[in-house]
């Protein structure tokens, strides 16, 4: 079995920084006040995206942590998957990696302790699968993502 190092996205859903300041959201605060100018998800949101995987391969799609703009590292989220795939298994592991962030983040290049989802298709199964994961916030709630995965020989 190989690996598809192929990590397409992550969810910023429940991470307390991923997301740059921009000129509209410069001045916001979090709920936490630990994080100025980042843009938070609120209780339910919903994200999704799309990874394409070979048939035998296993795919690291998702990743989420808990941390703050100084890269403060606050504990892994609670994550669970609240609809499996149908025609694969999919899997969580706690690993040091490298967060979603924009290239001028002083996190960039720093590991960071993340919940990381894999995906393993069944054996000779070709076609659309999909996940549904629900991903606890840093400021409590919980959010939602959807990976719609395609298995292609």
């Amino acid at each position: 079995m190989t690996r598809d190092w192929r990590m397409t996205t992550a969810i910023a859903c429940s991470v307390a920084a991923l997301l740059p300041a921009s000129p509209s959201n410069a001045k916001m605060k979090s709920p936490d006040g630990i994080t100025p100018g980042i843009e938070r998800p609120k209780n339910g949101d919903s994200v999704s995206w799309t990874s394409t995987v070979h048939t035998g391969n296993v795919l690291d799609t998702y990743q989420t942590t808990h941390m703050n703009a100084a890269c403060k590292f606050f504990g892994y989220p609670k994550v669970l998957l609240s609809i499996p795939p149908k025609q694969g298994t999919f899997t969580f592991t706690k690993a040091p990696a490298l967060p979603n962030v924009s290239k001028d983040s002083k996190c960039y290049n720093l590991k960071i302790p993340h919940v990381l989802g894999h995906y393993l298709p069944n054996p000779g199964f070709v076609g659309v699968d999909r996940v549904k994961i629900r991903s606890s916030l840093i400021g409590g709630g919980f959010a939602y993502v959807t990976i719609i995965i395609k298995v292609v020989k």
